[in-house]
C-alpha cells in the first residue's frame, strides 16, 4: 500500500508471494498480533490480559487516501501492537514505579495501523521483516529486527517450537 496500491491489490500480491496466507483474515484483522501482545504482556509485564482487553483494529479499512496522506505528512502507516502501562489517570508510568506499588497501573495493550514519523524505526520495516522496540531506562531504546512471514520462516518457528517443547519435558 506504501506504493501507491489500494488494499485488496496489495493483498493479492502479498498472496501470490507467498506472504500472506488464502485467509489472511488473522494478520489483517490483527488476531495475531493480538495473540503476540498477550503472550509479551504476561512474558514482559507478568500481567494475564484477555483478549477483550486488547484494543484492536486491523487494516482492512485502511484507505490508499489514508496512506497517501501520511506520505505526504512524512509518515508511514505501520500496523503495530503496544503495550504501555499507565497510571489511573491515563499517564504513562515507569516499570519501576509500577513495581513499588507507589502507583496503581493498568496494562494498556493496543493493535492498530498509526501514521509514523520516519525518524521511528517501525516506520522503516519493510517486506517480511517484523520488528520489537523495547523502550528502557538505559538504553532509552532498543529494537530488534527479524523475518516475520513466509513459508521458511514460518518452518523454522515451529521447529524452535517443537525444540523448545521437547527441552522443557
Amino acid at each position: 500500500m506504501a506504493m501507491g496500491q489500494d488494499y485488496a491489490e496489495a493483498l493479492a500480491q502479498a498472496q501470490a508471494q507467498g506472504y500472506a496466507e488464502s485467509d489472511p483474515t488473522d494478520d489483517v484483522e490483527g488476531d495475531d498480533a493480538v495473540a503476540k501482545t498477550l503472550i509479551l504482556a504476561a512474558v514482559v509485564f507478568g500481567r494475564a490480559l484477555a483478549i477483550e482487553q486488547v484494543m484492536r483494529r486491523g487494516i482492512t479499512t485502511l484507505t490508499r487516501e489514508q496512506v497517501q496522506q501520511a506520505d505526504a505528512q512524512g509518515k508511514r502507516m505501520k500496523h503495530v501492537a503496544s503495550l504501555r502501562l499507565l497510571s489511573r489517570d491515563g499517564t504513562e508510568v515507569s516499570r519501576e514505579a509500577a513495581e513499588t506499588g507507589s502507583v496503581l497501573t493498568r496494562l494498556e495493550a493496543r493493535v492498530e495501523p498509526i501514521a509514523l514519523p520516519l525518524s521511528d524505526p517501525l516506520a522503516r520495516i519493510d517486506g517480511l521483516l517484523n520488528a520489537v522496540v523495547i523502550q528502557t531506562d538505559t538504553p532509552a531504546e532498543v529494537t530488534v529486527i527479524g523475518p516475520g512471514a513466509g513459508r521458511f520462516q514460518a518452518g523454522q518457528g515451529m521447529l524452535a517450537d517443537l525444540i523448545a517443547i521437547a527441552k522443557s519435558r
